[in-house]
């Protein structure tokens, strides 16, 4: 029978299928730079008087190396619950130049019950999910909670704390689960843990935040300071099997760990025997030594970019696009709040974060046939919804050595986001000659739009608990139709209105974000000039002002500082080493 416990399988044979493995040089590398996050953890901690000991392998390591055990490449620290807030806040507001402060409840989309400090700059992904600026080198800050000294209290403490534990550990092997199979590929113990978790957590998945707050909740449930018992329900062996006296684990007792003094649990040989085994004083046989699942490590990469940085790899991005487009006779032009940025500040609206292309529906199917299988060059490919390979009804040009981390994300469906960033490319199409059929067009596309949104969004997700109940009435028949359906119906209706090349109007219909605004006469728009660009030039349609006019209004007025919108991202360039 499967089991529901996966800590052995992923510590100590899964990890040994990553696609890195540390050789003993990174591994120095890597505990140097932990050496250094936890020096300043405890540094911040004297000046703020939030005690803390050494745990878990961190601790073992003080008592039987002085220091890292050889092979460890993180560190672990205990901190009582009534401290953390104090010291995570701390964190933030005087090294958060430095470090990224990841935590239950705290920080979106992240499902352990433990926190983490990663050093910024630096790569160390366990997992494929994890984003560029979210998977630095890292230490561990294990949460110590109360719990009841009347053991019935403690005996349903402790269920709670457990079944909670194993709920959130089922979403995170449900979210990730393709990764996890192909690990687990020829271990078939493995492959059935990993599937019966996966169908346990499936029902629960749409619901993971309120599932972290009530783990929390239950976690943090006992408010005695003084109780008898102490207990880490989120450590390696659970609610009971982490189960302490409190003068034993919170009475302090000091420790050498790489030529400083820390403190570790009085009681430590109790707690190494409950983690370790009675013989944890002789390490363990190199086939029996943790490890952790390692896909990427850059100790100086990469690179978080300036808006104006990441406005020049647009540029880039879009000027080999101007040059295909001009080798294979392709039209286009800037639109949007490009095309506003062209006429009114000859470059980038000066918040801007992206640049929207369009092309006439005819270029634009070349455009996609002929970057199908190779994309636009080996460093920026092309995905669409007219390939399938895009969820949404236009095409995007990714430019593969820069990630973004997007807030908007956490609505979206893991599998269907973008973690790369973008150039959107709009087809234009011809819109109804008469206006009534303009304003039907429009309503019809911005049901469409919103029906494609809905099969792409997490259920349980919402700006408010309103707004994510009420969604899941419409993210259901959604996902039923489906993704793909919904964008081939979609592009099917947009080219039903006549010729680009005759129409009365033209713009764009599969992202009629403004409605009417989007159309503008056709035999303007159809005549290209070359306008400056920043530095360079780019095409814009003749027809802008009745275009800029529909989608701004008055479009030559800066708007308030509070209405300047951007995508509220934060970009990052590969190592150049690397790239």
């Amino acid at each position: 029978m499967p089991s529901l416990s996966t800590l052995d399988i992923f510590k100590l044979q899964l990890s040994r299928k990553g696609t890195h493995t540390l050789t003993p040089e990174e591994t120095l590398k890597v505990q140097s730079v932990t050496r250094e996050i936890l020096f300043d953890i405890a540094d911040l901690c004297d000046r703020h008087q939030i005690p803390f000991l050494l745990g878990g392998g961190t601790a073992l390591g003080a008592i039987r190396h002085k220091g890292f055990i050889p092979w460890d490449d993180d560190v672990d620290i205990n901190v009582e619950r009534r401290y953390i807030k104090t010291l995570l806040d701390a964190i933030e507001a005087e090294l958060g130049d430095k470090y990224l402060v990841m935590a239950p409840d705290r920080t979106p989309d992240y499902i352990y019950t433990f926190c983490q400090v990663q050093k910024r700059g630096t790569t160390f992904r366990e997992s494929l999910s994890q984003r560029d600026g979210e998977c630095g080198i890292k230490i561990d800050i294990w949460i110590l909670e109360n719990t009841y000294d009347n053991p019935v209290l403690r005996f349903f403490h402790g269920v709670g704390c457990d079944f909670n534990s194993l709920l959130l550990s089922c979403i995170r092997i449900h979210d990730r689960k393709a990764e996890y199979l192909a690990l687990a590929e020829g271990n078939s113990k493995a492959t059935s843990s990993i599937k019966l978790k996966s169908a346990i957590g499936a029902p629960f998945a749409p619901f993971v935040r309120h599932r972290i707050r009530a783990a929390q909740k239950c976690f943090a449930r006992c408010k005695n300071t003084s109780s008898r018992y102490v207990t880490f329900p989120s450590g390696r062996k659970h609610f009971f099997g982490e189960l302490y006296l409190r003068e034993e684990h919170t009475k302090p007792v000091a420790a050498t760990f790489e030529g400083r003094q820390f403190n570790v649990p009085a009681g430590y040989d109790s707690y190494f025997k409950a983690l370790y085994g009675p013989d944890y004083m002789t390490p363990p046989p190199p086939e029996k030594s943790e490890a952790h699942v390692i896909y990427d490590l850059d100790f100086e990469g990469p690179v978080k970019l300036s808006l104006k940085e990441f406005q020049a790899e647009l540029l880039k991005a879009t000027d080999a696009f101007d040059r295909f487009c001009t080798e294979h006779g392709l039209t286009w032009y800037l639109v949007g709040g490009s095309l506003l940025g062209a006429f009114r500040h000859c470059g980038f609206i000066p918040w801007d974060d992206d640049i929207d292309i369009g092309m006439p529906r005819e270029d634009y199917d070349k455009f996609i046939e002929l970057t199908a299988k190779d994309g636009l060059t080996p460093d920026i490919g092309v995905i669409s919804g007219d390939l399938g390979t895009y969820t949404l009804p236009f095409a995007e040009l990714v430019i593969n050595d820069l990630t973004v981390s997007r807030g908007s994300t956490e609505y979206i469906l893991p599998s269907m986001q973008i973690f790369k960033a973008v150039v959107d490319v709009f087809p234009q199409d011809a819109w109804p000659s008469e206006d009534n059929s303009c304003l039907r067009c429009a309503k019809t596309a911005e049901k469409y739009l919103f029906k494609i949104r809905m099969s792409r969004a997490r259920l349980g997700r919402g700006t408010s608990l309103a707004r994510a109940i009420g969604k899941t009435f419409a993210v259901i028949p959604a996902r039923i139709v489906g993704n793909r359906r919904y964008i081939k119906k979609f592009n099917a209706y947009a080219r039903s209105f006549g010729d680009y090349k005759t129409a009365r109007y033209v713009g764009s219909i599969t992202y009629a974000i403004d409605g009417m605004g989007e159309r503008c006469d056709g035999a303007s728009a159809r005549k290209i000039i070359r306008v400056p660009f920043e530095d360079r030039t780019y095409p814009i349609p003749m027809s802008y002002d009745e275009y800029l006019t529909g989608k701004y209004g008055d479009y030559m007025t800066m708007p308030p500082e509070g209405q300047r919108k951007t995508h509220e991202m934060e970009v990052y360039k590969a190592n150049p080493r690397e790239a």
